[in-house]
């Protein structure tokens, strides 16, 4: 009776699994699209401690996945309970990137609010309320190519992350981080259009910041810090003052290649039967003439290495 309750058992699993089988496929669809979802958002994050942390367990439920999936073609025994795990491992990864970023989605403050709560998601409702009136994280966008980001050339900025509700009452003020007067401008200027550039005297490794405040109200002497935010820029040396040097050096040794064949001819006149050098003008003639046609010789060498310099 036992062995006969057992086999029975066992058919009835088998059974079951069979009718599990096209479901789990299909929820491990899902899985795999959520899996995408998650990283398509993560790339639109800035680089921090917190995304990599986002991106290691994302890969590691990713393997996770290609271990316990259900195969198309063969019947999993209870295929449906590890991916129901996988499937709370994936929702919590979610809920936290999306707790994480609701409090500086570029929306009203209260729009933010019930959006957490439409979530259900208490952490999310939590921390968008304790953060409401904390700085918005802001963000400094440089469009000029990294080639062009030289010495004397303007680059490009941006600002983002900016709140849709400030306006021209919020002055958002960019420091490039090279000793100069930051450039300042309000929020509604900047919304329409408001370039921002700049050109750096000399190579540098700048620490940019970004700072949107209120403007004070009556009685108050400094307005309310909206948001802030910082980055890095690298500056090279302009190509065009390098060529310049490299062109000052070549003068410099053509001048002294000429020199060293006049002295080279005094020294074989003086050493040799011949009348001293000197003796006659037109031995200096001579000497300058020899050293003129070895400059000459080598007129073309800066064009020629020029044409091998970046």
């Amino acid at each position: 009776m036992n062995g006969w309750t057992a086999w029975n058992s066992q058919l009835v699993q088998q059974a079951l699994d069979k009718l599990e089988h096209p479901r789990c496929l299909e929820y491990y669809a899902d899985l795999q699209r959520n899996t995408g979802r998650i990283e398509a958002d993560l790339r639109q994050l800035p680089a921090g401690p917190q995304l990599d942390a986002w991106d290691r367990g994302l890969d590691q439920i990713r393997l996770d996945m290609q271990r316990e999936g259900p195969d198309a073609e063969t019947i999993t025994p209870n295929c449906m309970n590890p991916l129901l795990a996988m499937g709370d491992r994936i929702n919590t990864l979610s809920n936290a990137i999306f707790t994480a970023n609701l409090v500086d989605v570029p929306i009203p403050a209260q729009t933010r609010l019930r959006l957490a709560q439409a979530s259900g998601i208490a952490a999310a409702v939590e921390m968008t309320e304790a953060n409401k009136d904390r700085p918005r994280t802001l963000t400094v966008d440089i469009a000029t190519p990294p080639a062009e980001r030289v010495v004397g050339r303007e680059v490009a900025f941006s600002v983002g992350g900016a709140d849709p509700v400030w306006g021209a009452s919020t002055t958002i003020r960019l420091d490039f981080g090279d000793g100069k007067p930051a450039f300042s401008v309000n929020a509604e200027a900047l919304r329409q259009g408001r370039q921002i550039v700049h050109a750096y005297d000399a190579p540098v490794t700048a620490h940019l910041t970004v700072i949107a405040t209120e403007d004070p109200k009556p009685g108050e002497t400094s307005g309310t810090v909206l948001g802030r935010g910082a980055s890095t820029i690298l500056i090279s040396p302009s190509p065009v003052s390098a060529a310049q040097v490299v062109a000052d050096e070549f003068i410099n040794l053509r001048f002294a290649l000429a020199l060293v064949i006049a002295l080279t001819v005094y020294y074989w006149r003086y050493h040799s039967r011949a009348a001293t050098f000197g003796a006659r003008g037109y031995d200096y003639v001579e000497a300058f003439a020899l050293g003129f046609a070895a400059d000459a010789a080598v007129s073309q060498l800066p064009q020629a290495i020029a044409a091998f310099a970046p």
